[in-house]
């Protein structure tokens, strides 16, 4: 039993690693443009959905990172929070 555990658990983190690097390829092969283009839709997704749900910003810090290589840039959604009060 324990056998058939680790050849499940081995089999997921190849398929996990897998889908992984297929999909940072297919982030990298974007052009700048449409990076740009996705990180605000995203951006604004998260906007409209924290302003219907949270009234005061000022109680709340928010963490965040500076987007690396072809990663989403979080930047408008932090500026966002900030002009509402949050850090």
């Amino acid at each position: 039993m324990m056998t058939h555990f680790s050849q499940s658990t081995s089999s997921s983190l190849l398929i996990r690693n897998s889908l992984r690097h297929w999909g940072l390829s297919q982030r990298d092969h974007l052009s700048l443009q449409d990076r740009h283009i996705f990180s605000h839709r995203a951006c604004s997704h998260a906007v409209n959905y924290l302003d219907k749900k949270v009234s005061d910003f000022s109680g709340i810090i928010f963490g965040g990172y500076w987007p690396i290589r072809s990663e989403i840039d979080p930047r408008p959604l932090f500026d966002f929070i900030t002009s509402r009060g949050g850090a």
